[in-house]
C-alpha cells in the first residue's frame, strides 16, 4: 500500500472534520439569525429548545469539497487511483447534490411526502442505472443467487430508497443516527482500504469526518441537528457504499482472510444498516396493522420508546451502538461458520432484542 495514499487518506479525514467544525457554529449563527429554527411541538419532536436543522449542510460541504478534491488528487498518484470509479463519482456527485437540495427545501419550508419520494427515487435511479451501482447477487443469502438484469436494478433502487428514508426517520434524537453512520463509516473505511478500493476509502473516511465534526455540536444537548438534508444523504451515501463493497468483493476480494467470500460481504453490509432498516420496518407494519398510512409520523420508533422508559439521549444513541456492535460481531463470528447460519443468527439476534425491548422497557410516569 503506497504511503502517498495513507498520507491522503489521513488528510481527508482530517481536512473534512476540520472544515465540518468550521461551518457548524457558522450555520447556527446564520440560522439564528434568520430564525431558520425547529421548534418543539409537544408531540412527535423530543426537543425542548428551539434548535436549526441545517446541519446537513454543514456536513455535505465538509463531504462534497475535500472528497472531490482528494479523489481527484488520488487520480495523480502511480498505480492507486482508478479512473473507472471516479467517473461513477460524478453521479454520485449529482445524486446527492439533488438529494442535498430536496433537504435543504424540505428543512426550511418543508416538501410534501411524493416531492421527497420522487427525488430520492431520481437520486437512486442515477447511480443505479448510469453509475451501474447495484446488487448483482443476494449470494445465497435467503438462499437467493443471481438477480435477472431488471429485478437487480428495480430491487437496488428500492433498497436504497428504503435506506434512505430508514435513516431519516431514525433520526430522533441528539447524536442517534450521526453515531450509527460514523460507526458504519469508520467499518467501510477500515475495509475498503485493506480491500485495496483506494477511492471508495477516500469517499467514505471524508464523510467520516464530516459526519464526527457535526457530531460534537449534534451529542446531547444538541446545538444543532443535522435535518432532513444530513440524514437523507447520509442513508443514500451507506446504501450506495454498501452496494459498492459487496461488488468490488465479488470482482477481486483481498480480504478472504477477514470476510470469506461475497455472500459474507452482502451479510455483513445488511448487519451494519439492520438496525435502522429493522426499525423502519417494524413501525411501517405497526402502521399498516393498524389501518393508518406508513408515513404517518408517530412515537413508535425504538428511540421513542427508549425516551418513554426515561433513557437520557446519550443513554439512547450508547444503548443503540451497544446493540450495533453485539449485531455486527455476532454476524461476523457465525459467517465464517455458514452464510446461512450468519443470516439466522443476525435476524434471531434483532428479533431476540425487539421483543425484549416491548417487555422490560416500561414506560415512566411522568408528573
Amino acid at each position: 500500500m503506497s504511503y502517498l495514499f495513507l498520507i491522503l487518506l489521513l488528510s481527508s479525514f482530517i481536512a473534512s472534520l476540520l472544515l465540518a467544525i468550521f461551518l457548524m457554529p457558522r450555520i447556527i449563527y446564520i440560522a439564528t439569525k434568520n430564525k431558520f429554527l425547529d421548534e418543539p411541538d409537544n408531540e412527535r419532536k423530543v426537543h425542548t429548545r428551539i434548535i436549526t436543522n441545517l446541519g446537513g449542510i454543514g456536513i455535505y460541504l465538509g463531504f462534497i469539497i475535500v472528497s472531490l478534491f482528494s479523489s481527484i488528487t488520488l487520480l495523480n498518484i502511480p498505480e492507486i487511483g482508478t479512473l473507472t470509479f471516479f467517473q461513477k463519482w460524478y453521479y454520485i456527485v449529482i445524486a446527492t447534490f439533488i438529494l442535498f437540495i430536496t433537504g435543504v427545501k424540505d428543512d426550511l419550508a418543508g416538501l410534501t411526502p411524493i416531492k421527497k419520494f420522487v427525488a430520492q427515487a431520481v437520486a437512486a435511479f442515477i447511480v443505479v442505472y448510469f453509475a451501474d451501482i447495484r446488487l448483482l447477487s443476494f449470494h445465497g443469502i435467503f438462499w437467493i443467487h443471481e438477480l435477472p438484469y431488471l429485478i437487480s436494478l428495480i430491487f437496488s433502487i428500492i433498497g436504497i430508497i428504503f435506506v434512505t428514508n430508514a435513516f431519516n426517520l431514525i433520526d430522533g434524537i441528539d447524536g442517534l443516527a450521526g453515531s450509527l453512520a460514523a460507526y458504519v463509516l469508520a467499518i467501510l473505511s477500515v475495509l475498503f482500504t485493506l480491500n485495496h478500493n483506494y477511492n471508495e476509502a477516500i469517499i467514505s473516511i471524508t464523510l467520516l469526518g464530516a459526519v464526527l465534526g457535526f457530531l460534537k455540536f449534534n451529542w446531547a444537548p444538541a446545538r444543532i441537528f443535522m435535518g432532513d438534508t444530513g440524514s437523507l444523504i447520509l442513508g443514500f451515501s451507506l446504501a450506495t457504499l454498501c452496494i459498492v463493497f459487496v461488488k468490488d468483493i465479488a470482482i477481486s476480494n483481498q480480504i478472504s482472510n477477514i470476510i470469506t467470500g461475497t455472500g459474507g460481504a452482502t451479510l455483513l453490509t445488511l448487519a451494519l444498516l439492520i438496525i435502522p432498516i429493522f426499525d423502519t420496518f417494524r413501525v411501517f407494519s405497526v402502521r399498516i396493522l393498524k389501518g393508518g398510512s406508513p408515513f404517518h409520523a408517530d412515537r413508535n420508533h425504538l428511540h421513542h420508546k427508549l425516551l418513554d422508559a426515561n433513557f437520557s439521549h446519550k443513554k439512547i444513541a450508547l444503548t443503540f451502538l451497544f446493540v450495533f456492535t453485539f449485531l455486527i460481531a455476532t454476524t461476523f463470528g457465525f459467517h465464517f461458520i455458514s452464510t446461512a447460519i450468519a443470516c439466522i443468527a443476525l435476524f434471531s439476534s434483532i428479533t431476540v432484542i425487539l421483543i425484549g425491548f416491548s417487555i422490560f422497557l416500561k414506560p415512566t410516569k411522568k408528573d
